[in-house]
C-alpha cells in the first residue's frame, strides 16, 4: 500500500523560514579563494527567495550567509535583507577578528545574535532556541527522514514550540537529489501536526528571536 502524501499546510500570517540563502554571483561575485562556487542550477537570488516565498505564503525570512561561495564577504547576505524591506533578518558568519564596529553596522543592516541533552535543559531553562533545519543533511533514512522525528518530538516536548523556529535552508546547495520547497514545508506539518504549535514555531517564537515587528 502506497503511503498518502501529506500536503503543505496553509500557513499563518508572518510565517517565517527561519534559515535560507542567497547566491548572485551577477551583483556579488564569489569570493577568488572560496573552496566551493554554487553552479547557475544552484544558485538563487533576492529576487527568486522573494518569489518562493510568496508563491507558499511565507511572509518572512532569516538569510544565512553561507559557507560557500561568499567565505567572511557579507555583501550578498547584506544587500538581500535591506533588498526584500523589512520581512527579512540576516545572520552573519564573520572573521574572528571582526571588529565591535563592524558587527554593529551588520546589526543597524538587520543581522546578528549573540553567540542532545544539555541542549534540552537550555532550551527548558529559557536560555536559547533550536532551528529546525536540513534533515535531508544528517538523516541516515530516504524522505520523509523518519529517524529525525523523534528529536522533533522530544524538542517539542522539552522546550515547547515557543524555543523553536523552522528553516527550509532554500536554495538547497549539495543534495544527493533533488529538493524543493513545498516538501519541506510538508515535513514540517508532519513533525508539528498541531496547528498552534506551528503558528507558534513560524510567527510567534521566530518574531521573538529575530526580532520582527
Amino acid at each position: 500500500m502506497s503511503r498518502p502524501e501529506t500536503r503543505a499546510p496553509a500557513l499563518p500570517a508572518g510565517a517565517t523560514d527561519a534559515h535560507v540563502h542567497v547566491f548572485d554571483p551577477k551583483r556579488h561575485p564569489y569570493a577568488p579563494d572560496a573552496a566551493y562556487r554554487p553552479q547557475p542550477h544552484e544558485c538563487g537570488t533576492a529576487d527568486d527567495l522573494a518569489a518562493t516565498l510568496a508563491s507558499h505564503g511565507v511572509d518572512r525570512v532569516v538569510i544565512v550567509s553561507p559557507t560557500a561561495g561568499y567565505r567572511d564577504d557579507m555583501r550578498c547576505m547584506l544587500d538581500a535583507v535591506e533588498r526584500l524591506r523589512g520581512r527579512a533578518r540576516g545572520i552573519a558568519r564573520g572573521p574572528l577578528d571582526v571588529s565591535a564596529r563592524e558587527l554593529k553596522r551588520w546589526k543597524a543592516r538587520g543581522v546578528s545574535q549573540r553567540g542532545f541533552r544539555a541542549l534540552l535543559a537550555a532550551m527548558a531553562g529559557g536560555r536559547c532556541w533550536v532551528k529546525l533545519s536540513g534533515a535531508m543533511r544528517f538523516s541516515r533514512r530516504p524522505p520523509p527522514y523518519a529517524d529525525v522525528n523523534r528529536f522533533v518530538a522530544r524538542l517539542l516536548a522539552e522546550g515547547g514550540p515557543g524555543r523553536v523556529v523552522w528553516g527550509s535552508d532554500w536554495p538547497f546547495l549539495r543534495t544527493e537529489r533533488r529538493v524543493d520547497y513545498g516538501p519541506m514545508l510538508a515535513q514540517l506539518a508532519a513533525w508539528v501536526p498541531d496547528a498552534r504549535q506551528r503558528r507558534c514555531i513560524l510567527v510567534d517564537a521566530s518574531a521573538e528571536l529575530f526580532g520582527f515587528g
